[in-house]
């Protein structure tokens, strides 16, 4: 068995593409990662609705998400 410290753990979120709600669970997964920065976030979603959410919205990304 590995020692829990090795062990990280992983949150998955998924939003619809194109939702009226992305942006909005974008910013819930970023309170959440800055709240829990041992945890690793994927945020899932098309890459032509992340490349929109990124590029229009300047965010500031914790190094804990992935999209």
């Amino acid at each position: 068995m590995l020692p829990t410290q090795s062990l990280k753990e992983h949150v998955a979120i998924l939003a619809f593409p194109f939702g009226s709600h992305d942006l909005t669970i974008l910013r819930l997964a970023c309170r959440l990662a800055c709240a829990a920065p041992n945890v690793q976030f994927s945020f899932l979603t098309i890459a032509k609705s992340n490349d929109s959410m990124f590029s229009t919205f300047k965010l500031d990304i914790p190094n804990n998400i992935r999209a």
